[in-house]
């Protein structure tokens, strides 16, 4: 009960509405506290489902054509044991800390007041250092950096086309939701493929490597068509 009372209590404040009337303007432009259209809404979330199977497939993809670390994604030892309900619930759960705490401080607090003085481009550039540099302390970090860097250049993407955090949080926080039940906690199976370089390129790796190329593509036209919206329909924002 403690975590959801802590987003409640964090969502109100970093959003600007509780607390220090001074500062409550620019919590909501950091928060990108904008309403969005219906055609926002439809095209954010069609990015925001984008985004999460390009992610997962550029890690199945990557996968083939690395060796799979195993030791890397060993469940903490606290968690061995627990029931599966019980991991359900805190998979969902952390995923919503991250989807919500590292957008709002990511492409919202630190992206957004960038994109004012330097423009869309650096700003993304600046934010996804900075969060790849929060996950170095990840025994997977330097494995999955690429997937990292393209997550974060994404959501950044995200972020400055919808102007709001929204889409960009629930893609987030559905992608973890998979992150925790299949490649860390093993909830939903493990991986046990091979390398294309032993097996040969087989319907598996051709599959993945596919979607990541379709999917990518669709993000991007989304994130176009996102800007489009916003600029016919005469919609600024933070």
């Amino acid at each position: 009960m403690a975590t959801p009372a802590f987003l409640v209590l964090y969502w109100l404040f970093f959003s600007g509405r509780m607390f220090w009337p001074t500062t409550m303007e620019t919590r909501r432009a950091n928060f990108r506290a904008n309403p969005l259209s219906p055609a926002l809404w439809t095209w954010g979330l069609g990015a925001a489902a984008l985004f999460v199977v390009v992610l997962e497939s550029s890690i199945f993809t990557l996968f083939r054509l690395i060796p799979y670390p195993a030791e890397q994604f060993v469940p903490l030892p606290m968690l061995r044991d627990a029931p599966t309900a019980w991991l359900w619930a805190a998979a969902i759960v952390a995923s919503l800390v991250a989807g919500i705490c590292e957008e709002t401080g990511f492409r919202g607090y630190i992206q957004r007041p960038l994109e004012a003085h330097y423009g869309p481009a650096v700003a993304i550039a600046i934010t996804t250092v900075a969060f790849a540099a929060l996950h170095l302390n990840q025994p997977w970090a330097i494995t999955l950096m690429l997937p990292i860097l393209l997550a974060s250049l994404m959501l950044g993407a995200l972020a400055y086309a919808s102007r709001s955090l929204l889409p960009g949080i629930v893609g987030h926080a559905v992608m973890d939701v998979f992150n925790f039940s299949y490649w860390w906690w093993h909830l939903i199976g493990t991986y046990d493929k091979s390398t294309v370089f032993e097996t040969g390129v087989d319907f598996d790796f051709v599959a993945w490597a596919g979607t990541l190329a379709v999917s990518l593509t669709l993000f991007v036209l989304a994130v176009l068509k996102l800007l489009a919206v916003r600029r016919e329909h005469h919609v600024e924002g933070a």
